[in-house]
């Protein structure tokens, strides 16, 4: 990359010119080398992609008595805007929102078509996590209901003292947790904020986030065995 001060003809060079990329910066123009993208479509994004559609063909087929039902059980859900206002949910984003965690869990389960008939504060038990060699570990002070499993999420970070940033978290799985039986989840060298939460099976209806330290996995090293010579 290079930096240039361009006189007042040049001022607003911008653009791309053949294998190059001129962007403005408060320094002046930035020269860089122009790098294709790596294709976003990963199998994790299709995968919710896919249950978006599951979701969007259910609602349209829905009859007008369940989708009265579920505006009506959206009022009650608030979510704080960007603004910083509490606004109601509708129908439709409240049934999507379910649906979603819902096939996450369950992948080739039936979506539930009415709305959930209480709310879900998740279990009374409380996650650990610990730093080994190649993995995160996962212990629980208690066992999860039934129909209730627990989300682990994790977030790469630059170094130990980046703040973890709330949307920046991914799933590594539903897991059914049981006092005395720790959970490994295995992640490159490098610092991860790591997170929990409950989701009902039945419902995809899930917990705040719970958050816990940052964690600092390290690299396997292996002295290698020096072999003895034959007789």
């Amino acid at each position: 990359m290079a930096l240039f001060k361009l006189g007042a003809f040049a001022e607003y060079l911008t653009g791309k010119a053949g294998n190059t990329v001129f962007a403005r910066t408060k320094s002046g123009t930035v020269a860089r080398d122009f790098v294709i993208p790596t294709n976003p479509n990963t199998d994790a994004q299709q995968f919710v992609r896919n249950n978006l559609t599951d979701s969007s063909t259910t609602w349209r087929t829905m009859s007008a008595i369940r989708v009265k039902a579920w505006n009506q059980y959206a009022k009650n859900i608030k979510r704080r805007s960007r603004g910083g206002q509490l606004r109601s949910m509708n129908g439709i984003n409240a049934f999507t929102a379910l649906t979603t965690k819902f096939l996450q869990v369950n992948p080739n389960g039936v979506i539930p078509m009415d709305p959930p008939v209480a709310p879900f504060k998740g279990d009374p038990i409380s996650l650990s996590a610990t730093a080994g060699v190649g993995e995160i570990e996962f212990t629980s002070d208690g066992n999860n209901s039934n129909n209730v499993k627990t989300e682990i999420l994790l977030q790469p970070l630059a170094s130990a003292n980046r703040k973890p940033q709330k949307g920046g978290y991914i799933s590594h799985g539903f897991f059914k947790m049981q006092a005395g039986n720790p959970v490994s989840v295995s992640v490159p060298t490098g610092h991860y904020a790591a997170a929990y939460r409950f989701v009902n099976t039945q419902t995809g209806q899930d917990t705040g986030m719970r958050f816990l330290p940052v964690l600092t996995v390290a690299i396997s090293i292996s002295t290698p065995v020096k072999s003895k010579k034959a007789a």
